[in-house]
């Protein structure tokens, strides 16, 4: 018991010294574990209640947009796992500090558990130590592994014969491939690297890393994805192109993950993986990593065993026929063989040996947690008290502050509300003045406006009396034309040919002015309304003219018939060029 008590004292008193050198105690709240589709709060606490400038919150590495000391994970959008929560906190004199934590997201649905049924059997080579197996184009597409035994085969599928083969160098461990647009992807344990065969003549075309996940294992693919297994219970999504890794996935049921995933196939939009050294299959969603079911295969174990010795590991693989879509059951069996090196046996009593070490460190270190965990728990108890007596203390002197600040801010808002209300009185007046001018300037604008039309209105009255004016100064001059006429006509037949010629002049005249008059009365077709009984007038006025124009040509032509008697062509025709003039310019000013 003295040690004990010597080390509680000692550890009480370097809480109390690292408590004062740093007051900021910060952490993550978040639950342990969650349910696929649930949201779950994370918030920052720090336990002093000291300031904190920023926070910057992260998962699996990723930023989120937060302005709080919290926000929302949504489990839909990450899937099955664990999820690594970190915080990066900004405080003090610029200061910063890292807290991390995690969340467990679990299956919201339990698995479905399936038998299985042989469809056929085939022979295969039983000194293959098989890693990864393609059915394509009726043909087996087969690696193994081991160091100095790996290779690279194709296989007659009912023979079992060996068709073609290359070998891996010695120090690669031949691991999982799939066949993607006529390449073969092949994976390799531990060496962190994967190469990449021509389908046809099995000549390397390139090599590719792994990047974040450190071993191949298993290795498939969809339509548009590579999917690897590491040996855990990630999941892994490349580029075929360029063989980077850029997603994963993992494995979970409702009540735990699933590791040790080894081959993979992909097939109707589902990831078929089996355990290591377990005769099940796990059957994956691609997108969030559930186990929607899990395949039982121990009963083929006592099939095999009627006629063969089984290994530990036993296995069984599925294949794709790619060209029927049918799926395939293909035994894969690990038989014992007949030497097993010296170095292999060597490494696995190694392994036993440090695994065996390791349990018992683990344990010694958990009985040593576990006392210490008591010591903390009981000192815990002592500073929690101290430090709830404390808050209480703080949260008195607070509610007594929070008052006084509530009764000025209180007091500063009726102030502020008071001269608002001021500001918008002011304001208002000043809206209703604006108002009254800009009305009393739309009343001046009516009364200009109304007194400009009623000038336009008397302008065009006068000008219409002084076109009537002109009309009938016109027809009192035509009439004096047309007694002149009468007097004068009685000449003699040569002034019969100059009328006749005159009358054709009139004629080339009258169709000008109609001409004119047609170009008039299109032009008057797009004036305006107020205009109308101006065309109106003009239309009459040219339709009179040419009545009277035609009962005097009439008349002259009566005339001339009944006297033959000379006339004075000379002085007939400076009349008529006279009239003829006097006419046009009439006319003229009628058109302006």
């Amino acid at each position: 018991m003295k040690p004990i008590f010597t080390f509680s004292i000692l550890l009480f008193i370097f809480i109390a010294i690292t408590s004062c050198e740093s007051q900021y105690n910060l952490s993550i709240i978040a639950p342990k574990k969650a349910v696929l589709n649930d949201k779950v709060e994370i918030s920052l606490s720090e336990e002093n209640n000291f300031p904190i400038e920023e926070v910057t919150f992260f998962v699996n590495g990723n930023e989120i947009l937060s302005e709080k000391k919290s926000f929302i994970l949504d489990t839909k959008e990450y899937g099955t796992g664990k999820l690594i929560i970190s915080a990066m906190v900004a405080y003090g004199d610029q200061k910063s500090k890292r807290v991390n934590n995690s969340v467990e997201v679990f299956s919201n649905t339990p698995f479905i558990s399936y038998g299985y049924k042989i469809i056929n059997t085939y022979p295969h080579d039983g000194n293959a130590y098989t890693q990864g197996l393609e059915y394509h184009k009726g043909f087996l597409y087969e690696t193994t592994g081991q160091n100095g035994q790996s290779s690279l085969r194709k296989v007659d599928l009912k023979t079992g014969k060996v068709l073609k083969k290359i070998e891996l160098e010695k120090k690669y461990f031949g691991e999982g491939m799939t066949i993607v647009n006529n390449k073969i992807y092949f994976l390799t344990w531990k060496a962190n690297k994967g190469f990449v065969y021509n389908l046809n003549t099995f000549e390397l075309e390139s090599e590719f890393s792994y990047n974040r996940s450190k071993e191949g294992w298993g290795l498939t693919h969809s339509e548009t994805e590579l999917i690897k297994s590491d040996g855990t219970s990630k999941i892994w999504f490349l580029d075929p192109s360029s063989q980077k890794e850029k997603r994963y996935i993992q494995a979970y049921t409702n009540k735990q993950s699933i590791s040790q995933l080894n081959e993979l196939e992909f097939i109707d939009g589902k990831i078929y993986a089996n355990y290591w050294q377990k005769p099940l299959i796990a059957i994956i969603n691609p997108n969030n990593g559930i186990v929607e079911g899990i395949a039982n295969l121990s009963g083929l174990v006592k099939e095999i065993e009627k006629t063969q010795k089984l290994i530990k590991d036993n296995e069984k693989l599925i294949a794709r026929n790619e060209e029927k879509k049918k799926k395939i059951e293909i035994k894969r069996i690990k038989i014992e063989q007949q030497k097993i090196k010296d170095e292999e046996t060597k490494r696995l009593r190694e392994d036993a040996r440090k695994l065996k070490e390791e349990e018992i460190r683990i344990k010694m270190l958990e009985r040593k947690r576990a006392l210490e965990e008591k010591t903390e728990i009981k000192i815990e108890k002592i500073r929690l008290k101290e430090l709830e007596a404390q808050k209480k203390r703080e949260e008195k002197e607070k509610e007594k502050e929070e008052k006084r600040k509530l009764k000025y801010i209180e007091s500063q808002k009726r102030r502020d509300e008071e001269q608002r209300i001021r500001e918008a009185a002011a304001k208002l007046k000043y809206e209703s003045e604006k108002l009254k001018e800009t009305e009393e300037r739309l009343r001046n604008f009516e009364i200009e406006r109304q007194q400009d039309l009623a000038r336009q209105l008397l302008k065009e009255e006068t000008e219409q009396k002084a076109k009537e004016e002109e009309i009938k100064n016109r027809e009192k001059e035509l009439r004096s034309i047309e007694a002149s006429r009468l007097h004068k006509i009685k000449e003699d037949q040569e002034r019969e040919r100059e009328l006749i010629l005159e009358k054709e002049r009139l004629k080339k005249l009258e169709a000008e002015e109609d001409r004119a008059r047609q170009e008039k009365f299109e032009e008057e077709e797009r004036i305006k309304q107020e205009e109308l009984r101006i065309k109106e007038w003009e239309r009459k006025f040219d339709e009179e003219q040419k009545i009277r124009e035609e009962n005097l040509i009439k008349n002259l032509y009566e005339e001339k018939t009944e006297d033959n008697k000379n006339i004075d062509l000379t002085k007939t025709d400076n009349e008529l060029n006279k009239n003829e003039i006097s006419y046009n310019n009439s006319d003229t000013d009628e058109k302006s």
